[in-house]
């Protein structure tokens, strides 16, 4: 599990995730997954996402975190 510095984690919420298929470019892919992220981590009532990995392949690129409550 990850961390947020200088907090504490209270609840684990759950694992949010996107995929984006690179039409443009890569870094828009990127961008798009990650606010695809943080919406559900919201919808999830999260404040914070740890352990965030991006990943990419020839066509995609892939967004995984674990959305948490921290104070």
């Amino acid at each position: 599990m990850g961390s947020v510095s200088g907090k504490r984690i209270v609840k684990v919420l759950g694992v949010v995730y996107s995929s984006r298929y690179i039409w443009t470019t890569t870094n828009r892919a990127i961008r798009k997954a990650l606010e695809d992220v943080k919406k559900q981590a919201r919808e999830l009532g999260a404040n914070a996402i740890v352990s965030l990995r991006i990943t990419k392949d020839l066509l995609s690129v892939q967004v995984t975190g674990t959305a948490v409550v921290v104070e």
